[in-house]
């Protein structure tokens, strides 16, 4: 059985990486250079709804943390990130009537936007945490994006809720830098590094704000289309189950009795549906645990034991 990575291709919108060659150029390197050492083409980024192959984007991030000897590149691509440039999926959420619908939408609807990872919003007492997480085997430049995602997701915050909101810690998996003073410039806030999770921790409170652009006409328009397109471009029942694992994969136990039921349907059916498309239960669970356990063995200092606890494994 092919890996769903290998059966559908994963992408995302160009729209933040186009100011790739603005930092390789404030960096004092050539962009050329660096796209033709990717071998990316460029004019790929011209247009910010281009849909552009992860594991490409990924590549070429690599490619520019390396050539320009900046470990906080990410954060620099990052910085002038918006809830819009998420494309349709932004403009929903800019729109929502609070700030918590607004989050939910975007874990919900991010894959119209990027299908190479995922969005993830849990609250704990008066805390929320809002975060990313990539489902994708054998990926290069994997800190990069998290370095980005993060300060993407701060972006989102500022924009649904004004200059005032301020993260409360940012956390990281990714192995902790020589020179964190970047990262400490960035987020204005105490950063973590080596974690399972790449999250942004703010005050459950920002959840109950009204974005400063909440439409309720224009969300529903928009909430019509955003339906209209996930009916249009159906991404399977396996590709669900793989996301909803990713999501909560180290946050709680997973097993195909929770999956089942958060997707309203029997186990037994689950099962059978995905039989039907190939794959199982335990296949998808397996190649979500593998990717992530690559990242933690790669890109963090998580000890094996640490790792195996994270993703469920006894020893």
């Amino acid at each position: 059985m092919k890996d769903l990575a290998e059966k559908k291709r994963a992408t995302v919108r160009a729209g933040p990486l186009v100011n790739i060659s603005r930092v390789l150029l404030s960096l004092g390197c050539e962009p050329t250079e660096v796209f033709e050492a990717a071998m990316f083409p460029p004019e790929d980024l011209a247009d910010p709804d281009h849909r552009i192959d992860y594991r490409a984007a990924a590549t070429l991030l690599a490619h520019c943390t390396r050539h320009s000897a900046c470990d906080h590149f990410g954060l620099l691509v990052a910085q002038w990130f918006l809830p819009a440039h998420l494309g349709l999926t932004g403009k929903l959420i800019e729109s929502a009537p609070d700030v918590g619908a607004a989050l939910e939408e975007l874990v919900e609807y991010l894959d119209l936007h990027d299908d190479g990872g995922v969005a993830t919003l849990r609250t704990s007492g008066d805390k929320a945490y809002l975060g990313y997480a990539i489902h994708l085997q054998n990926l290069d430049g994997i800190e990069t994006i998290y370095d980005l995602s993060a300060t993407n997701i701060c972006g989102i915050m500022r924009g649904l809720c004004g200059l005032r909101w301020r993260p409360s810690k940012v956390i990281l998996s990714r192995t902790r830098p020589v020179n964190i003073r970047p990262y400490r410039d960035c987020f204005a806030c105490p950063v973590a590094f080596d974690a399972t999770d790449t999250e942004i921790e703010f005050p459950s409170r920002w959840l109950r704000r009204k974005p400063q652009l909440s439409d309720r006409g224009l969300h529903d328009q928009l909430f019509t289309t955003v339906r209209q397109r996930h009916r249009e471009d159906p991404a399977g029942l396996a590709v669900r189950v793989r996301d909803l694992l990713r999501r909560e994969l180290v946050a709680t136990e997973c097993n195909v009795e929770s999956v089942a039921g958060f997707l309203k349907l029997h186990p037994r059916t689950l099962h059978r549906r995905l039989r039907d498309e190939d794959t199982s239960f335990r296949e998808i669970l397996d190649g979500v645990r593998r990717a992530v356990a690559q990242h933690y063995l790669a890109g963090t200092g998580l000890s094996v034991g640490d790792i195996a606890a994270a993703l469920g494994y006894s020893s």
